[in-house]
């Protein structure tokens, strides 16, 4: 099945914990990558029970520019104002980066951001096994119009007020968090177990030899 068809059978639980299954490049835009995540309880049982989903990362989109107010150096709002492009995405993808790997610091991460798309989609690859903290997962309507399983992030909208936008963006800073190492060792533990005891009446695709990796 492509990872980008919608599949009406498989129903995603209300969860807000993923683990990252594959990170591939987007057909749609030329500068988009597209983290492809699946249920713990799947990936662990190396099975798919359940639908996957998506976030797609566009490296370099930003909004249109808004009233944002500065803090100062004490966290708090100074009463300056700036207008400011915000790359709502990038402030997602820092939050992403250091729950891959929260020993990440500003040169890690600068690294990752200057990136371009299938260079983001090869080094990215070593994150997949990684399980982190997401939003809720649920149904939401896109763009488009279709319903998809997709994580549930905050409305985002701008507001005559620059605190309220300061505020807006920061709560993305927090989209995706970290677990901890003993979960994201036990969801290795029995990942490795369920390869490594695959069924004996398994089926081998043409041409191939058992044990033989399948691209796809």
């Amino acid at each position: 099945m492509d990872i980008f068809d919608v599949c009406d059978t498989l129903v995603t639980p209300n969860t807000d914990q993923f683990v990252l299954s594959n990170l591939v490049a987007s057909k749609n835009n030329p500068k988009s990558a597209v983290f492809v995540f699946d249920t713990v309880q799947d990936y662990a049982k190396n099975q798919k029970e359940y639908e996957s989903l998506i976030w797609t990362y566009t490296n370099g989109a930003v909004l249109p520019p808004c009233q944002m107010a500065l803090r100062g150096e004490d966290g708090e709002f100074n009463g300056k104002v700036a207008n400011k492009s915000v790359n709502l995405g990038g402030v997602q993808f820092i939050s992403l980066l250091t729950a891959f790997d929260d020993s990440y610091g500003k040169e890690e991460i600068m690294h990752f951001l200057s990136l371009d798309r299938d260079s983001l989609v090869k080094e990215g690859k070593i994150f997949i096994g990684r399980a982190v903290n997401t939003p809720m997962s649920g149904r939401v309507k896109g763009k488009d119009g279709v319903v998809r399983t997709q994580f549930k992030f905050p409305e985002f909208s701008y507001d005559d007020d620059p605190e309220t936008n300061t505020c807006n963006v920061e709560e993305f800073k927090g989209s995706f968090s970290s677990v901890d190492e003993d979960t994201q060792s036990s969801i290795q533990r029995e990942s490795a177990y369920a390869r490594n005891t695959r069924k004996g009446n398994a089926v081998v695709p043409e041409g191939m030899q058992d044990g033989d990796e399948i691209q796809f």
